[in-house]
């Protein structure tokens, strides 16, 4: 076995090929890693404060399974199969389920992240402090619009669908894809649709979201 690190950038996702196909078990527990946070991070849903700590994924089933192209069962396997080979340890809760990638140390070491003092990371940090600024002043317009991503519940999703008598699938999805492409976020998942389809209810057209 091959040992020693290779430096895999987030943005590694932006790649056309990586949501090209559906997940194989190989690329969803490579994502696991890619996706879990490297620092604590508090998130709301549906009002209530969580904790995400480091080494953490918070994501739950429907998210994963859209991810990843699987059904909800196959993720619930995948996670089951991974708990018992000690490669994560599954946090149920009422409110967000997390996943807990063991030795998460061992995949990504603290110094990589805050330390790492190769060439190519000093010149893209001098490139990043020319435009320092403007990012700054976007990101605080931006905080206060876009704030931590609500996952949709089946509850609600179901009450979407009763209230507008079609399906909404597709326009979720495509939500979720804009989401993830763009790096927005919404206080509410669920609102947020609601907000949509009403507006194109009183126009008699249907749900238009934002082009990606």
């Amino acid at each position: 076995m091959h040992r020693g690190y290779i430096k895999l950038w987030r943005c590694i996702e932006d790649n056309d090929f990586y949501f090209s196909e559906k997940f194989t078990k190989a690329q969803a527990w490579v994502d696991l890693i890619l996706i879990a946070n490297h620092k604590e991070k508090i998130i709301y849903v549906r009002g209530v404060e969580v904790l995400i700590k480091r080494g953490f994924v918070g994501y739950s089933e429907e998210g994963l399974a859209k991810r990843w192209g699987w059904s909800r069962d196959k993720v619930r396997r995948f996670k089951n199969s991974m708990e018992i080979r000690q490669q994560i340890r599954q946090h149920k809760s009422s409110t967000l389920s997390q996943i807990e990638i063991l030795k998460y140390d061992l995949y990504q070491p603290s110094n990589t992240i805050d330390n790492t003092t190769d060439n190519t990371r000093e010149k893209h940090q001098k490139n990043t402090n020319k435009n320092e600024k403007n990012e700054k002043e976007k990101g605080t317009a931006n905080k206060k619009k876009y704030l931590e991503f609500v996952f949709l519940t089946e509850e609600e999703h179901q009450k979407l669908k009763e209230q507008f008598k079609y399906d909404l699938d597709d326009k979720i999805e495509t939500l979720n894809n804009y989401i993830g492409s763009t790096g927005k976020r919404y206080k509410s998942h669920y609102h947020t649709i609601l907000n949509w389809a009403k507006k194109d209810k009183e126009t008699n057209k249907v749900i238009k979201l934002p082009t990606i």
